[in-house]
């Protein structure tokens, strides 16, 4: 089998992949996560992922790369990684009472030396109805989840899951970061052998 890389900096997703019993390296692939100009969040996620993958595959032939982007909608507003405590804490006041639209999307990649790139990818679109949440409680959770790196200041694997009143989805661990229903069917694509 070829080896197999994660695109990626996140803990969370490396906790995932990790999860399933595979054996992986980690590669940055440091691509920058703009928008583009009249791109909708779906598309986004799903080109981000693939750029991802493709950045690392094209350096590390004859190997499998795993790429993946998370982009966050409330109200027609795209929500990334808050980075610190007060943004965080802006985004979740944001969400309060309103339906959120978790775009996830997962991209495999490999690449040959003489050959075009094999693209697989895909996205999962995620709706959660927040409940209404006092500022106490958004300060609360905030301190102790601290969800600086989770795009929505989100973390449904955590505490977070007590800031939702209904999840709508067909794969939960999209919400994480990286939808591993997904990753599976990409990886049988490949004839990945999975433990």
């Amino acid at each position: 089998m070829l080896p197999l890389i994660l695109a990626s900096g996140s803990i969370y997703r490396a906790k995932q992949l990790e999860s399933l019993g595979l054996e992986f390296s980690v590669v940055n692939s440091k691509i920058e996560e703009a928008k583009l100009s009249g791109e909708s969040p779906k598309s986004m996620a799903l080109r981000l992922a693939k750029l991802k993958a493709l950045a690392v595959a094209t350096k590390h032939l004859n190997t499998l790369v795993v790429g993946a982007d998370q982009v966050v909608v409330v109200d027609g507003v795209v929500l990334r990684k808050p980075g610190n405590y007060d943004r965080a804490v802006a985004q979740l006041k944001t969400q309060s009472g309103q339906k959120i639209t978790f775009y996830t999307a997962c991209a495999i990649v490999s690449c040959s030396k003489n050959s075009r790139p094999i693209i697989r990818a895909e996205v999962i679109v995620a709706k959660v109805l927040f409940k209404k949440i006092t500022d106490h409680q958004i300060h609360r959770y905030v301190s102790k989840d601290k969800p600086y790196q989770c795009a929505g200041s989100f973390k449904v694997e955590s505490l977070g899951i007590a800031l939702c009143k209904t999840i709508c989805c067909e794969d939960h661990t999209s919400l994480i970061g990286l939808p591993l229903l997904s990753v599976i069917r990409m990886l049988e694509q490949f004839d990945y052998e999975l433990p």
